[in-house]
């Protein structure tokens, strides 16, 4: 409607011309004209010129009418668009720095916790034989312990015999 509206007012705004030289229309006869012919040729010349300007100017008004009836909606629809994108910029980058700032936090965690997996696996690793071996020990004094307390449950608490 737009590109309607220009090019019909430019071709309206294209064709209005001087008035002091749209009088001055030169005869093509190479003789002198009459003055009565002269009126009549003038005449009849911006009688069309009256009719294209008419014309011009109508669609122009009426292209020009078109495009505030289709613009009017539209600029409203453009300034709710508008906020509505604001408001989805203003989300995307809420959401972006959310992102990045857990991602920040996530790397921190992970490269702490790595360190900390590092040396205490490293550490397990240098304690591990010596567990092995209290581990074989503790095995020893359990079985151990449990003769004893079966060797004293059938010395002081088996079933009562009278004697």
């Amino acid at each position: 409607k737009l590109k309607t509206r220009k090019a019909a007012c430019k071709a309206f705004k294209d064709f209005k011309m001087d008035p002091n030289s749209e009088a001055a229309v030169c005869s093509t006869r190479g003789r002198p004209e009459p003055y009565s012919l002269w009126i009549k040729r003038n005449q009849k010349y911006f009688k069309k010129r009256l009719e294209t300007y008419r014309r011009l100017k109508g669609a122009c008004y009426a292209a020009r009418r078109d495009w505030r009836r289709a613009f009017i909606p539209c600029a409203a629809k453009t300034r709710k668009w508008a906020g509505e994108r604001r408001k989805c910029v203003f989300r995307q980058q809420g959401l972006e720095v959310s992102s990045c700032s857990l991602a920040k936090k996530l790397k921190d965690t992970c490269s702490v916790y790595e360190t900390c997996y590092d040396a205490q696996k490293a550490r397990y690793l240098k304690l591990k034989p010596k567990i092995m071996v209290q581990e074989r020990d503790r095995k020893g004094e359990w079985r151990a312990l449990m003769r004893i307390k079966c060797l004293l449950t059938g010395v002081f608490g088996g079933g009562k015999e009278d004697a």
